[in-house]
């Protein structure tokens, strides 16, 4: 299969196109980086303005897997306004470019894949939320709503993707809870917030997932079946790393630290559970918080 992977550069992308490459897929990355080092090896790079199908929009036939991870970063140390905009702009830019090259090409493709988040949901205490839970409120709620909404639908499968926090020691979530526990970071506020986390490995292998099975369309959640607290996602980081564990990061703390607004990143509460995933016959690897982390961060079996 074609795969056209936007934002191939970034932690989930560089992943996706070296493990999708060496099962034999023809791998080509859009990018606005002209370098080529940051082109995963075995890809083909194509460079692009970010915001219309021009010099790639002829390259999808019908056996081609769109996969849009592009957009600006919603990580910062602070979110100014200018951020973002930035964080929804660029998003609103690249799907309409995705829908411009689908109505454009001759062949539609087979799939498009659109990540969205588990910020979808707000701030939901211990409600157990699924694919079909309705949205909650605030910046990132608002933001994956719009992302979500720039899926492109007509003819064509789509599959939108709503993720947990990535654990992979090369970035996303996992470096920042490793950087607290060393500090002798306890827990986030009062630790009973639920964090919906995912191994980058079953994000990797549940896009390959959504590529190669017809069935799948609309909403999935990518999370771990089993989320857990905050308080014990610090516990078992503890555990693995066998780092102090005698600080727990106030409320205000937090605030002074990110900003009242971006703290909700780590004190809202999702309890997300991927029910149509796990119906449609996907197996996730890594279930349970300290095995994984112990996988992560020492390589040890179970």
């Amino acid at each position: 299969m074609r795969v056209i992977i936007t934002g191939g550069s970034g932690l989930i992308g560089s992943h996706l196109a070296r493990s999708l490459g060496n099962d034999g897929h023809q791998i080509i990355v859009l990018s606005r980086d002209s370098q080529r080092n940051r082109i995963p090896a075995g890809a083909q790079g194509v460079r692009w303005d970010g915001s219309t199908p021009r010099g790639w929009g002829h390259l999808i036939d019908k056996d081609t897997a769109i996969i849009n991870l592009a957009g600006e970063p919603i990580r910062a140390f602070r979110w100014s306004e200018r951020h973002k905009q930035r964080i929804l702009g660029t998003r609103i830019e690249v799907a309409r470019a995705v829908l411009q090259a689908v109505k454009d090409a001759r062949e539609k493709p087979r799939v498009i894949i659109q990540p969205s988040s588990t910020g979808y949901f707000g701030d939901r205490g211990d409600e157990i939320l699924t694919d079909a839970s309705g949205p909650g409120s605030g910046f990132r709620a608002d933001a994956c709503k719009l992302w979500e909404r720039g899926v492109p639908a007509g003819d064509t499968r789509r599959v939108i993707a709503r993720m947990g926090f990535v654990l992979s020691p090369d970035g996303g979530f996992l470096p920042a809870m490793r950087f607290a526990a060393l500090m002798g970071g306890k827990q986030f506020g009062t630790g009973q917030q639920y964090i919906s986390w995912v191994h980058l490995e079953d994000v990797i292998a549940a896009i390959r997932f959504f590529m190669l099975t017809d069935s799948t369309s609309g909403v999935y959640n990518v999370t771990a079946p089993q989320p857990c607290t905050n308080a014990e996602f610090m516990t078992a980081l503890h555990s693995v790393t066998h780092l102090p564990s005698v600080l727990e990061f106030r409320d205000w703390m937090i605030n002074a630290a990110l900003g009242k607004e971006q703290a909700v990143v780590v004190t809202d509460s999702q309890r997300v559970i991927p029910e149509r995933l796990t119906q449609a016959g996907f197996r996730f690897k890594y279930t349970e918080i300290e095995w994984t982390l112990r996988q992560l961060l020492r390589g040890s079996g179970r």
